[in-house]
C-alpha cells in the first residue's frame, strides 16, 4: 500500500512545490512552452505539474493522478480544475524527446535565475587533481615528449608526482551555474 499524498500548507516540501507551480503558471513560462512547441499550453502546464508532482514525491504518474482524482481538497489547494487520465499524460510526454524537454528546462532555469552582473558575487571554487596515470611502465618522460602529447608532470600533496590533469570547478553561489 502506498502512502497517500496529503496537502499540508506548513510542510516545506509543499511550500517549495507551490512556489514552483506559481512560476509554471506565469506568463513568461507559458511563452516558453509555446516557443518550444509544447501546445496546447494549458494542457501542457497541467501535465507538466503532474509530472513534477510525481518526481517530487517519488511515485508513478498514475498514482498521482488517482490521488488528485480522489481528493477534492488536494485538487483545490493545487489549483487543478480537471485532472487528465494518466494515459493522456503519457501520450503527451511521448510527443517530445528527452533532449527537447531537458533543453526547455535548462532555458527556463537560466532565464529565471540570471547571474548577478554588478556588485559582489560569491563564487565557489574547487580544485581537484585527476590522476590519469599515463606512466604505466614508470618511465621517465622528458618535458618535450609530454608537451607533444599535451600532458605535464604535476605534484599533488596526496598522490606525489603524476602525469595527468587538474580540474577546477567554479560555481555561482546563488544560481549554481558554472562560470
Amino acid at each position: 500500500m502506498k502512502i497517500p499524498i496529503i496537502y499540508d500548507e506548513k510542510d516545506p516540501k509543499w511550500i517549495l512545490l507551490l512556489n514552483i507551480f506559481k512560476i509554471i503558471d506565469s506568463r513568461k513560462i507559458h511563452q516558453e512552452f509555446t516557443r518550444n512547441g509544447i501546445k496546447p499550453v494549458k494542457k501542457g502546464v497541467v501535465n507538466f505539474k503532474i509530472v513534477l508532482m510525481s518526481m517530487f514525491f517519488a511515485s508513478d504518474i498514475s498514482y498521482v493522478v488517482s490521488e488528485l482524482k480522489r481528493s477534492h481538497e488536494l485538487r483545490k489547494s493545487l489549483g487543478f480544475n480537471q485532472v487528465p487520465e494518466s494515459n493522456q499524460i503519457y501520450e503527451f510526454l511521448a510527443r517530445f524527446n528527452q533532449k527537447k524537454i531537458l533543453e526547455f528546462v535548462i532555458k527556463t532555469l537560466n532565464k529565471e535565475f540570471k547571474p548577478i552582473k554588478r556588485g559582489k558575487r560569491t563564487v565557489l571554487i574547487d580544485g581537484t587533481d585527476i590522476q590519469v596515470d599515463m606512466n604505466w611502465n614508470k618511465q621517465n618522460y622528458t618535458k618535450k615528449f609530454l608537451e607533444k602529447k599535451g600532458l605535464y608532470w604535476a605534484k599533488s600533496a596526496s598522490k606525489g608526482f603524476y602525469i595527468g590533469f587538474k580540474l577546477t570547478l567554479a560555481l555561482d553561489y546563488h544560481t549554481g551555474q558554472t562560470i
